[in-house]
């Protein structure tokens, strides 16, 4: 009896913990969104990609904050000094399995490009 309450408990905190811990994709929109009225001479600056991990010790319990759309988005646009905004942007979570641990990513990609403000 004990040990099905030990097997138990473990299980609960096992879905508790998986729940406090998902990806975090949120909205693109404040991100990306730039006002092309504002702006002129768009140059492609090729692709770009980030990712935001969290590793899993024993596949369950986190270590670290969770990954987040934001932070991928913000390394992707990075990448190049000038990025104004990123194109073509998909967005996907992988996790990766390992002996002992796993991690999980929140990973952006698309094609960086630069723009000029327009003077008034």
């Amino acid at each position: 009896m004990k040990r099905m309450l030990i097997v138990g408990l473990a299980i609960l905190l096992s879905v508790s913990f998986q729940g406090c811990t998902t990806g975090q994709h949120g909205s693109l929109t404040e991100k990306t969104f730039i006002d092309e009225l504002k702006y002129s001479d768009f140059k492609r600056l090729g692709r770009a990609s980030g990712e935001s991990c969290q590793t899993r010790v024993l596949y369950t319990f986190p270590k670290g904050d969770p990954p987040t759309t934001a932070e991928a988005l913000d390394m992707a646009k990075n990448q190049y000094k000038t990025t104004a905004f990123l194109a073509d942007v998909t967005v996907e979570t992988r996790i990766r399995w390992t002996i002992l641990y796993s991690e999980e990513c929140v990973v952006v990609t698309g094609i960086a490009y630069s723009a000029e403000e327009k003077k008034k």
